[in-house]
């Protein structure tokens, strides 16, 4: 996956993530996946702000951004992690990643899509509600089998220090 490298996303996508993934896939993105950071930047970005000015006034929404970057969807990376200090870190920091994603109900081996989420048949899977006298409750034990995989990695563009 191709980075960017530190340069500013300033309000749009960078012209050669796109290109570089329709000339190895034959696919335009359709898929991007800002930082929560880079997402809230984004919504109050000059250019954002001056695209959307005679349209509304309401708040910039993640639909108006998907518009505006040109593509069909937004995933936004809000994932946290604690440090041993009880402080809180964004996983994503201030990156962003563009993709084509198969759209549902054509996703297969054969298309250039960036990842999938492989899941056993029948999972996950829930056993019987037990009354558990140990906890004092009631419990479900629940198997799930699954394994998020990047199996087309020139499907995606890695946008390193977006903000």
């Amino acid at each position: 996956m191709p980075a960017h490298g530190r340069a500013q996303l300033a309000a749009q996508i960078p012209y050669p993530a796109k290109e570089a993934i329709r000339k190895r896939t034959g696919r335009r993105p359709n898929t991007f996946v800002p930082s929560a950071t880079v997402r809230a930047a984004l919504k109050v970005h000059p250019k954002v702000r001056d695209h959307f000015k005679y349209t509304t006034a309401a708040a910039i929404s993640d639909a108006m951004l998907a518009e505006y970057l040109d593509v069909e969807q937004i995933a936004v990376g809000d994932a946290i992690y604690d440090l041993d200090d009880d402080t809180t870190v964004d996983v994503w920091g201030n990156d962003a990643v563009l993709a084509f994603v198969a759209p549902e109900g054509q996703r297969n081996m054969r298309l250039p899509s960036y990842g999938y989420t492989y899941r056993l048949s029948g999972h996950p899977f829930v056993e019987a509600v037990a009354w558990d006298n140990d906890t004092r409750s009631w419990t479900n034990n629940v198997i799930d089998e699954q394994a998020p995989e990047i199996v087309g990695a020139d499907a995606g563009y890695l946008i390193q220090g977006a903000v």
